[in-house]
């Protein structure tokens, strides 16, 4: 059967719309279900039970503080206490895990080490791996149990005046970015990247304050190490990302996107106090509150723009602007 691939590509963004929706109801639905279970079993297990677990065939000793220390993930809602009599069990009363011993023993090593983590010892490295399979079965078990953020840290950098990412401002979960009276740029990277991994789709939400939400905010993507071009502009201070060489943003006052200081108004598109941005494949499709509005693919109803200019490769997430925004924690990412 011929496929028509002008076809194929009209259809991209009613399937991402509808796997956006679906996910957003599944979280609606887990939160339902977590006041539910809050309510008619308020007693969950203790973070000093010992669980004893079967992985695979391996027997592990393993605290329940260890397995539910990072928070809204699915191993912490399976390991709460309020699901141990349901979990699948072996005969002699284990706790069966499906998963491979090489991939989920490290997994446990780390969350161990994790958990004496102190401001005077670093947080410790997320687990190598020298097999290539073997890492990117591991990256696939860390999204299944919902620990991408648990595991591999992201926090938002402040932009210097030589235009490098410097000062950490917060890490997840607390995403919240309060840029005071100045006009700043902010960067969502990751805390280390030995894992050679890159942001490719992130969400800002606008304040729901009004008077914040109409303060000069751009939100896009800028190619690593040329944040310079953002410093060296002569600018009032209210123009920062996208209107910088190798850049590309939404402008939240003037509607529209900003591909290196060349600017293109979106009709219909405009941004309200508590809308959410989500910029998908670092730069090349545009949502607001779940509605696709720009994007590199001719669409019908969708603002045209192209970046071909600024390239994909090696982006990092940023956000110019003055007063406060809130990066939601649901990133994307693509491992090399």
């Amino acid at each position: 059967m011929e496929i028509n691939l002008d076809d194929a590509l009209k259809q991209l963004p009613g399937l991402f719309k509808e796997r956006e929706e679906r996910l957003d109801k599944r979280e609606k639905d887990l939160q339902r279900l977590k006041a539910t279970l809050e309510e008619e079993y308020p007693n969950a297990g203790e973070p000093d039970d010992v669980l004893e677990l079967d992985v695979g065939g391996t027997h592990l000793s393993v605290s329940r503080r260890t397995l539910t220390q990072v928070d809204l993930t699915m191993l912490a809602a399976m390991f709460s206490g309020r699901w141990d009599d349901s979990l699948p069990k072996t005969k002699d009363g284990r706790i069966f895990i499906d998963q491979p011993i090489e991939i989920f023993r490290p997994l446990i090593d780390y969350l161990r080490a994790l958990a004496t983590e102190t401001p005077i010892v670093r947080r410790p490295y997320p687990p190598s791996f020298n097999d290539p399979e073997r890492r990117f079965d591991f990256y696939r078990m860390v999204e299944y149990y919902g620990m991408s953020l648990g595991v591999y840290q992201v926090g938002v950098y402040q932009l210097a005046s030589n235009g490098v990412p410097s000062t950490l401002v917060a890490s997840h979960p607390d995403f919240e970015v309060r840029a005071g009276g100045d006009f700043s740029t902010y960067c969502l990277q990751p805390l280390e990247n030995r894992h050679r991994m890159y942001i490719k789709s992130f969400e800002v939400k606008v304040p729901a304050k009004k008077s914040d939400s109409r303060s000069p905010t751009q939100v896009g993507w800028m190619r690593e190490g040329h944040g310079s071009y953002l410093f060296n502009r002569k600018s009032d201070g209210t123009e920062g990302v996208g209107y910088g060489n190798y850049s590309v943003a939404w402008d939240f006052v003037r509607s529209g996107i900003v591909v290196q200081g060349q600017f293109t108004e979106v009709p219909n598109a405009s941004v309200k106090a508590g809308s959410v941005i989500r910029c998908e494949d670092r730069g090349n499709s545009w949502y607001i509150d779940g509605s696709l509005v720009a994007s590199t693919q001719s669409q019908k109803n969708v603002a045209l723009i192209s970046i071909s200019s600024v390239g994909v490769n090696n982006m990092i997430p940023c956000v110019s602007l003055k007063g406060k925004c809130e990066f939601k924690t649901t990133i994307e990412f693509h491992y090399v």
